[in-house]
């Protein structure tokens, strides 16, 4: 038998003992210091959510649009304080029902956890508390949330118990409600109601609040826009829950299962297209000209716009219902008219309240997508109020005043390439010698383009450039034309111009963006006014004035037209002669809308005009915005005197038949011994209507191309009594009847000669008729 020497034998295996012991001693140290090694600091915690969203929001904070761009998430934290009742309770009776006694995390938990997953065979559950998944979310990197092992859990719990002490558990949980992913893009709660539901947590019920906070689980298979039954089941799992937890009643958890679960039709709105558009590529050029730090974009940019959403729908309404109007005609044909397009702006501070850039923004077929209110295009007479304004500057020599008497009759002027331009009113005819105030507000173009002769082309184009008109800076690229439309401008910058007469004479530049900012409070951008003096404004009175002064346009567009509202509203049209443009542009001393109407391939209208385009859109929006507001005037500067003028001369003496009143900017006003400004003689014949087209006598080319649409000749008519019918015959038949304004009609030209006669009625009494002969000639070759 062996026998063992224990002198040697204990000794021995003591040390291997001791070996052993240091040995697990020293992996176990370096196994805890391990777990230690570099644990994140929980006081260093914050927000590790990557390439958050971009959101642009209208000037009240709705929501506008919001970019995600390639990578990144929709995100809007809220304040423990806003959150839901029903949201905290059914949070943490599904994630973590300990959640206000544990001390971050729960052992219960894990061990039932881990006994699950070892009858599973593989990882099932987690047993993780909310702060666990806090600190795993916002403490841990990527690659260690990724590795599910021991090693991590533990560092996991550690960690968790440490912000347990550090932080309360309304800071835990305000954390894990507004960083948690709950699909679509959605991370925190605020944004998944927006999401799902298109509403802020504070307006949610207790089934939307049980159906949010069912979602963390699994995101994807419980998206309700995806997979709307799995959701409704988790949703019920979460009701049970509250219910088993004393959070509500029976009678609270079968209201909300039965309550119908209606989500958002746009989880991802796009409101105001072209303008949204319009801020993306401003933010790009902004950070490519260095005004946005680049971690602006990292941490979540809210941009705060100057666009007001409610008048941006009045006006996508407008613009919808006259066109749709418009589509129709009077003899269900159409006038082939697809786009329009508006801009409001408050000329004070130049922000832009609402822009249209057309109909519809997904339709190819009339290139919605294109953003007409910065498309460059004819602007008919729109251009003409600052021509006059240039020809009443009091600086100036020989001044005009509105009581000034020009010529409204056939003149001849000559282009640069000395060639002979003769310039034709809308209605085609001469109306003698007529003031400032009637040229102007009648939209008379003899009149305005001898103003633009005498003031000339460089100055002109010079003020333009003032008023932040980009497209008119070369003048020598333009004629007498322009006075007409013969050069193409933008809506957008259009409208802001008129401005200048809205505010005294002050110019502020456009904006569209107030404020820029990101999740963390950091402003990176804050708007700043621009404006200078660049008008007398007691020029810029006069012509608002005018442009405001109904009976001065009775030449052009007849008493009560579409342009009158029911309080002080200045505004001007435009139309291009072939009907591929027509503008309104009106305002009050606080706001400024511009309307254009047409196409966007450049294919002509039918028949529409300024006012009976672009007027009418404006009009309804005009009315629709101002609704309850206060009625602003337009208040008159200092160095104005009212002065009594005679109106109207004998023909044969000169002696003043008419007097009237009239406004003067100090200096200008006539010698009060004439009673006059530039006495002429003119025609006192009144007759009960009048025909504005066509002209007598007038001669009218047929175009050199074909169309069953064109061409056609307006026949229309000014009603100066009260006559109720006009009866319209051509070579003797009758070829129409009018009855209300406009008392305008089309007539598909012939070649040839013809007599135009026209019957007004007053009831079943013919009170006077009146006949125009016109020639319709070949186009010429």
């Amino acid at each position: 038998m062996l026998k063992v020497n224990k002198k040697f034998f204990f000794p021995k295996l003591f040390n291997y003992a001791m070996g052993v012991f240091i040995v697990l001693m020293v992996v176990t140290t370096t196994w805890f210091f391990s777990l230690l090694h570099n644990l994140p600091d929980p006081k260093n915690l914050a927000y590790k959510l990557q390439l958050p969203s971009i959101q642009i929001q209208d000037r009240n904070g709705l929501l506008l649009y919001e970019d995600l761009g390639k990578e990144a998430i929709r995100h809007r934290p809220v304040k423990y304080e806003d959150l839901p009742e029903c949201l905290i309770n059914a949070t943490v009776a599904t994630e973590d029902h300990t959640f206000f006694t544990n001390p971050g995390f729960d052992l219960k938990a894990m061990l039932r956890a881990i006994w699950i997953n070892i009858r599973g065979g593989q990882i099932l559950a987690g047993g993780s508390t909310i702060t666990q998944q806090v600190v795993r979310n916002l403490l841990m990197s990527d690659e260690e949330r990724s590795h599910r092992t021991l090693h991590r859990k533990i560092r996991e719990i550690i960690l968790a118990w440490q912000l347990s002490r550090q932080l309360s558990k309304q800071e835990i949980l305000s954390l894990y409600l507004n960083q948690t992913y709950y699909g679509s893009f959605a991370y925190g709660v605020e944004a998944a109601a927006q999401t799902y539901f298109g509403k802020s947590i504070t307006e949610l019920t207790l089934a939307e609040c049980t159906l949010i906070a069912g979602l963390p689980q699994s995101p994807a298979h419980y998206n309700p826009f995806i997979y709307p039954e799995n959701a409704k089941q988790r949703q019920e799992i979460v009701l049970e829950r509250l219910f088993d937890r004393g959070y509500i009643s029976a009678e609270e958890k079968q209201q909300a299962q039965e309550q119908p679960l209606i989500f958002t039709e746009q989880p991802y709105p796009l409101e105001a297209p072209h303008f949204v558009m319009l801020i993306r590529n401003t933010i790009d050029q902004m950070e490519k000209e260095g005004l946005i730090p680049s971690e602006a974009r990292k941490n979540g940019m809210i941009i705060r716009t100057t666009l007001d959403l409610n008048w941006q729908r009045l006006a996508e309404k407008a613009i919808q219902h006259h066109l749709q109007r418009l589509s129709q005609g009077r003899d269900g044909l159409g006038h082939n008219v697809k786009n329009a397009a508006l801009v409001a702006i408050n000329p004070t501070s130049g922000a832009v309240l609402a822009m249209v850039g057309s109909p519809d923004y997904y339709n190819q077929a009339i290139y919605g997508a294109i953003n007409m209110a910065i498309v460059p295009r004819q602007p008919g007479s729109a251009l003409k109020p600052f021509i006059y304004a240039l020809a009443m500057d009091p600086n100036a020599s020989n001044p005009l005043t509105a009581a000034t008497q020009i010529d409204d009759t056939r003149t001849v002027f000559f282009t640069r390439d000395h060639k002979a331009y003769i310039p034709v009113n809308y209605d085609g005819k001469e109306h003698g010698k007529v003031a400032v105030r009637e040229a102007l507000a009648s939209s008379l173009n003899i009149p305005a383009v001898s103003i633009l002769n005498q003031v000339g082309l460089e100055r002109f184009a010079a003020f333009m450039k003032t008023l932040g008109i980009q497209s008119l800076d070369s003048p020598d690229r333009y004629d007498l034309t322009i006075a007409l439309g013969g050069g193409g401008v933008r809506l957008l910058e259009l409208t802001a111009a008129y401005g200048v007469f809205a505010n005294k004479g002050i110019i502020t530049s456009p904006y569209w963006i107030e404020s820029i900012s990101d999740n963390k409070g950091n402003v990176y951008y804050q708007a700043s006014q621009k404006s200078r003096k660049v008008l007398d404004e007691r020029v810029a009175w006069l012509i608002s004035d005018i442009l405001s002064d109904d009976q001065a346009r009775y030449i052009g567009f007849g008493k009560n037209s579409i342009l009158n509202l029911d309080r002080p509203v200045a505004v001007k049209t435009g139309t291009t002669t072939d009907f591929h443009d027509n503008w309104t542009i009106g305002y009050t001393p606080s706001l400024v809308v511009g309307v254009w109407v047409g196409n966007a391939d450049y294919e002509p209208m039918v028949e529409v005009t300024g006012l009976t385009g672009a007027a009418p859109i404006w009009h309804e929006f005009l009315r629709a915005v101002l609704t309850n507001r206060p009625n602003e005037q337009f208040e008159r500067p200092d160095g104005l005197i009212r002065q009594t003028i005679c109106k109207k001369f004998h023909p044969a003496n000169q002696h003043c038949l008419e007097t009237t009143a009239e406004w003067f900017i100090a200096g200008t006003q006539p010698d009060l011994n004439t009673l006059s400004t530039h006495a002429s003689q003119i025609n006192t014949h009144k007759t009960n209507f009048s025909i504005l087209s066509p002209r007598p006598n007038g001669i009218y080319l047929l175009p050199t191309y074909s169309s069953p649409k064109y061409p056609k000749l307006p026949i229309e008519l000014r009603n100066n009594t009260s006559l109720t019918q006009f009866k319209i015959f051509i070579d003797g038949v009758l070829f129409a009847s009018l009855e209300t304004e406009p008392l305008i009609t089309w007539w598909q030209m012939l070649e040839g000669r013809h007599v135009l006669r026209i019957e007004g009625w007053q009831g079943n009494q013919l009170i006077e008729e009146q006949t125009v002969t016109f020639t319709v000639q070949p186009p010429l070759r």
